[in-house]
């Protein structure tokens, strides 16, 4: 008995995977394991937020979460969550 594999969407998987897929499971993947391992929040937050009133209510607000790091993308704007989002493509190299 031969086994249906199917997409989520029920159509058929495809063989390939395109560039632009490519990146975004890297993007995915990267984001993973950034979440698990990162370390040291006052230095990735000061680094993309600098010194000021910002950055040091977003690491209130990161410790206040439990240092939970979906959590505090979640809870970033749109602007905000871009500049973390590029930080972590940029700098991790896990």
């Amino acid at each position: 008995m031969e086994k249906d594999i199917r997409n989520m969407d029920g159509k058929e998987p495809k063989e390939s995977v395109s560039d632009l897929e490519k990146a975004q499971l890297q993007a995915i993947h990267k984001w993973v394991y950034w979440s698990f391992n990162y370390f040291e929040p006052a230095k990735f937050v000061r680094d993309i937020w600098g010194d000021g009133f910002l950055a040091d209510h977003i690491l209130q607000k990161f410790h206040s979460y439990g240092n939970d790091m979906n959590r505090l993308y979640c809870e970033l704007d749109r602007e905000n969550q871009e500049k973390l989002a590029i930080y972590v493509m940029e700098k991790y190299k896990g």
